[in-house]
């Protein structure tokens, strides 16, 4: 795949999935856990991605991408942690901190083909109106966007080879 984040979004699949296999689904996020009637329409746990890059032109129609992959785990309503409950239940109710940590430990300082390692620079609960609990995880990384030069290019992305004429 050319598509850079294309790309990126189906090497996290693949890592998330290879390295936290209790994460039921890996998808893009298209506003699953937000505006739904019954139940959101994924699998929990759930991993959703989304990316927010900024880009610094290099000259020659070239571009330095820099950003974050933003990664979305959700969870079904769970129970309380607090100190009142029975150790076990707590326990439970904990329970997404392990997954955060896996998912924590697949990404950060890996390096997908074509970008800069992950490098994880926040993590906070979203505030939620339901009962779902939504941790976000930001990674940034960067890239060399070369899918913009000039016309009979030959170029590598990072590995990314893009070839042949280009039109204005």
């Amino acid at each position: 795949m050319n598509n850079p984040f294309g790309s990126l979004l189906l090497q996290l699949q693949a890592r998330i999935k290879a390295v936290a296999s209790a994460i039921r689904e890996v998808n893009e996020d298209k506003g699953q856990l937000e505006g739904y009637e019954l139940r959101p329409a994924v699998s929990f746990p759930c991993v959703l991605i989304d990316f927010d890059f900024q880009f610094d032109d290099l000259g020659d129609n070239i571009q330095m991408a820099s950003g974050n992959v933003i990664v979305r785990l959700a969870f079904p309503p769970f129970s309380s942690a607090g100190s009142l409950m029975p150790q076990g239940v707590r326990e439970k109710a904990l329970a997404y901190t392990d997954y955060e940590m896996q998912v924590y430990q697949a990404l950060h300082g890996w390096r997908p083909t074509g970008f800069a390692p992950l490098s994880r620079r926040a993590a906070v609960t979203e505030k939620r109106t339901d009962t779902i609990r939504v941790r976000e995880i930001r990674f940034d990384t960067q890239f060399e966007d070369y899918s913009a030069a000039d016309e009979h290019s030959n170029v590598s992305i990072n590995n990314f080879e893009v070839s042949g004429e280009f039109t204005s």
